[in-house]
């Protein structure tokens, strides 16, 4: 009988248990003390999933990918009613993850780590739970934890707050309506800052749009061109609001902040 129990458990539930002297395994306090806010959620019905995109037995073969697996098992376990862990194998089946590519051309790798909540999600690399070295590269530090926690808080929050880059200038910025879009290369890094501080990224052109009430930041990033400051050329100044005066309301206003960043050998 309890042969016949164990192999019914075995064949239903991943169980395991952290052997490790430092419980590198195991969910920190820092981390329970820092997802406490999913136990608050509105919607008691509705699940936040954690899917890793390969089977078990290959997430466990390397410590990049067995760190986060085991990290988010272990959330499961804090909060059985709220999280739920599941893995799906991309190489054999990568229409069960059709759902989160923003287009035909996104790629959705086996070691990529999907959090979604209802008709939000984020993907993650399992590289970016990781700390790199500058100089080398090499992966050395687990800060998946907070990546995690960062990554739950944004598909859940109720009214995501957005970082706006602007446009129309010349700027360095990146598209999220075209993620294969060459030259968002340069800002990629800006970019997943952004994310990992749970912002969501859109793009703003102030010369025919104002600053929405939802922007936390403004991000002027290596414009080659000036903003307009004076009336329009034709004369035409009725109702006409410069960009570089939205800016200085939008300052006035104290609803957020404004990032310029520019090459000094320009």
């Amino acid at each position: 009988v309890l042969n016949l129990l164990l192999t019914h458990i075995g064949a239903n539930e991943l169980l395991y248990i952290d052997l490790t002297e430092e419980g590198f395994y195991t969910v920190s306090d820092a981390m329970v003390e820092h997802t406490q806010f999913i136990n608050k959620l509105e919607t008691p019905n509705q699940k936040v999933k954690i899917t890793f995109c390969a089977d078990p037995d290959t997430l466990i073969m390397t410590e990049r990918v067995r760190m986060p697996y085991f990290r988010a098992l272990g959330l499961q376990q804090l909060y059985p009613e709220r999280i739920e862990v599941e893995t799906v194998n991309v190489i054999y089946n990568p229409t069960a993850v059709s759902k989160y590519k923003a287009n035909s051309l996104t790629q959705i790798e086996s070691d990529d780590i999907i959090f979604s909540y209802g008709e939000r999600y984020r993907i993650i690399g399992a590289d970016n739970m990781w700390i790199a070295n500058s100089s080398t590269g090499e992966l050395y530090s687990f800060n998946g934890e907070y990546k995690m926690a960062t990554a739950i808080m944004s598909v859940t929050a109720k009214e995501r707050p957005v970082a706006y880059f602007s446009i129309g200038h010349g700027e360095t910025y990146y598209d999220t309506a075209r993620p294969d879009r060459v030259e968002n290369n340069d800002a990629e890094a800006l970019y997943d800052l952004l994310l990992d501080r749970g912002l969501e990224v859109k793009t703003l052109d102030l010369r025919t749009e104002d600053i929405p009430d939802d922007c936390v930041l403004l991000v002027i990033n290596n414009p080659r061109e000036d903003f307009v400051s004076g009336e329009l050329s034709d004369g035409n100044a009725i109702g006409f609001i410069s960009q570089t005066e939205k800016i200085d309301r939008y300052l006035v206003r104290e609803q957020g902040a404004v990032m310029v960043s520019k090459d000094p050998m320009l």
